[in-house]
């Protein structure tokens, strides 16, 4: 389901029409649908208890303000790459993440972590060479 996601955000993203909305319009329109998706599945598979605002402790709401922030600065990448590109990205935050996670706090992630690490990473390489070595094909005209 998360391809299938990618691929529609970024179909939605570069669509004709899409390109001349503003980043906040192409915001609360992504947010929209998904506030409507989690809607219906909080309608079919309701929680025993209902989460409450006041609740909410400031690392919960640095947190959100967090994949607010997060949000906005994906769909500024998501006009300009591919959403491969974009999970590549977020793999590098991953590392980035789990490198001051060892460094600050002294919490090394498990070889297992490494392994992945070092996949993803021949992966991204092999992924930048072919499109660097890739010919262009010449733009359509319409």
């Amino acid at each position: 389901l998360s391809a299938t996601g990618g691929v529609c955000t970024e179909m939605a993203l570069k669509a004709r029409k899409s390109g001349e909305l503003s980043i906040f319009a192409t915001n609360l329109h992504l947010a929209f649908h998904s506030l409507v998706l989690n809607g219906a599945a909080l309608l079919v598979w309701m929680p025993a208890e209902q989460p409450r605002l006041a609740a909410l402790g400031m690392s919960d709401c640095l947190a959100l303000g967090n994949e607010a922030l997060n949000g906005i600065l994906i769909s500024l990448l998501m006009r300009q790459i591919d959403s491969i590109a974009k999970n590549y990205a977020f793999s590098a935050s991953i590392f980035a993440t789990a490198g001051l996670t060892a460094l600050v706090l002294n919490h090394w992630p498990a070889s297992q972590f490494f392994v992945g690490a070092l996949i993803t990473a021949i992966s991204m390489t092999l992924y930048a060479t072919a499109g660097a070595s890739r010919p262009q094909l010449p733009k359509k005209s319409s």
